[in-house]
């Protein structure tokens, strides 16, 4: 068995719904409504695509942090850590390559989309060497997955960095740690849309 398909059977026993995904979007037909299974998630494992999504749905959350200056990251996961510790304290972390994160976490109420502007340093956003940055807060209410753990293609089709978690892997170093650590990292409650 492939260490992907055990992160992805962890997932399910953790409650939540693992995607198969070429990089960032999901290849089944009818993901949306579609109910995964132990049995399913076993046919991937043989699979050349070594992406996992995660259906956000019922109290899931994902805040994504699509920042490239590491202070303004850290200013961020201060100023939230501040007002709600439990979202470091038992939500999850992905990395996706240099400071940009994702904060994956519970909430007491399902929304759809929550946006900050893009912002960027420099004369004119649109100058490709300008990097521009937002903070997009994803929740259930609307049809939508998140790239979680593997590669991500950048738009030429290339390889641009990694998707993965604090620790490695969901909630631990090891897909086996998964069952332990991830029923302690699910956030209970007390975070709401901002």
């Amino acid at each position: 068995m492939q260490e992907r398909t055990a992160f992805r059977l962890a997932m399910l026993a953790n409650g939540f719904q693992p995607l198969l995904n070429d990089c960032k979007r999901p290849i089944e037909k009818g993901w949306p409504k579609r109910i995964v299974d132990e049995a399913e998630v076993l046919s991937w494992d043989r699979s050349a695509l070594t992406s996992t999504g995660l259906k956000l749905d019922g109290d899931l959350a994902v805040i994504d942090i699509d920042v490239s200056e590491a202070a303004l990251v850290e200013a961020l996961a201060g100023a939230l850590d501040k007002n709600f510790p439990e979202l470091f304290a038992r939500g999850l972390v992905r990395h996706a390559g240099g400071p940009k994160e994702a904060w994956i976490a519970r909430v007491d109420e399902p929304f759809r989309r929550l946006a900050s502007q893009r912002w960027y340093r420099g004369s004119d956003p649109n100058d490709p060497a300008v990097v521009l940055h937002q903070v997009e807060c994803f929740g259930s209410l609307g049809t939508r997955q998140f790239a979680i753990d593997g590669p991500r293609a950048s738009r030429q089709g290339e390889v641009s960095s990694v998707y993965r978690f604090a620790g490695g892997r969901l909630a631990g170093d090891h897909a086996a740690s998964v069952a332990a650590g991830a029923a302690e990292n699910r956030l209970c409650g007390g975070l709401r849309p901002f």
